[in-house]
């Protein structure tokens, strides 16, 4: 088509034409697709027309938006349990010991990422206020990673595998040891004891362990 005409358009044109071989014998009918240009609109470039999305690419966005949905509510449910399992780790393990006053005195991560995110727009966080800031940090990330879980869920190789010990274990690698120290929101690893790294690294495998589960449950109850 030349560009400076407008979008093309189809039709059709029935051409009778006798067999070669068929001596004043019958016609027979061929369908021929032609492509003809619409009219030049009279001002400005041709328009173009966004065809909609076929059939099967609705249903792959559709379905990739109902995973990441019912990943969200594993990663909560696996943030709940996540929070549990750390409190009975806490009471468990609670001693008198240096390592232990030194770790309950530390503050925690996600409040200090609370407290850096509010200072840039003037907001200081103290007490309770920083204790909720930080809870909510610490709700947001875990459902957040649950989301991208279920995203990735039936899409990559590994998402899903060992019933979410890998998840945790991932991200208990990326964002405990790396991540947080990276972003000084915590020591680095060689200055937390050992037990921290322990305690830490159980709630995580508690954490995706219960968020896979709960996306099975969901995605079984929906289907």
């Amino acid at each position: 088509m030349h560009p400076a005409r407008g979008h093309p358009t189809l039709w059709t044109r029935e051409h009778a034409q006798p067999p070669p071989s068929t001596a004043g014998g019958q016609g027979r009918t061929e369908h021929r697709v032609w492509l003809k240009p619409s009219p030049p609109t009279p001002k400005g470039p041709p328009m173009i027309r966004w065809n909609r999305l076929p059939p099967f690419a609705r249903e792959e966005r559709r379905s990739i938006w109902k995973d990441v949905l019912m990943g969200a509510v594993g990663g909560a449910v696996g943030t709940f349990a996540m929070n549990q399992s750390q409190a009975l780790i806490a009471k468990w393990s609670k001693s008198k010991d240096e390592d232990s006053s030194q770790s309950s005195a530390r503050e925690p991560a996600t409040e200090v990422a609370a407290r850096k995110l509010a200072e840039p727009v003037g907001v200081h966080l103290e007490g309770e206020r920083k204790k909720a800031a930080g809870n909510a940090v610490h709700w947001g990330y875990g459902t957040l990673w649950g989301a991208l879980h279920g995203a990735l869920h039936g899409r990559a190789p590994l998402a899903g595998k060992l019933f979410g010990v890998g998840f945790g274990l991932g991200l208990f690698l990326f964002g405990d040891e790396l991540a947080v120290p990276l972003l000084r929101l915590a020591p680095p690893p060689h200055k937390v004891p050992a037990k921290s790294h322990l305690s830490a690294l159980a709630a995580h495998l508690v954490y995706g362990t219960t968020t896979e589960g709960t996306y099975r449950l969901v995605r079984r109850a929906l289907a």
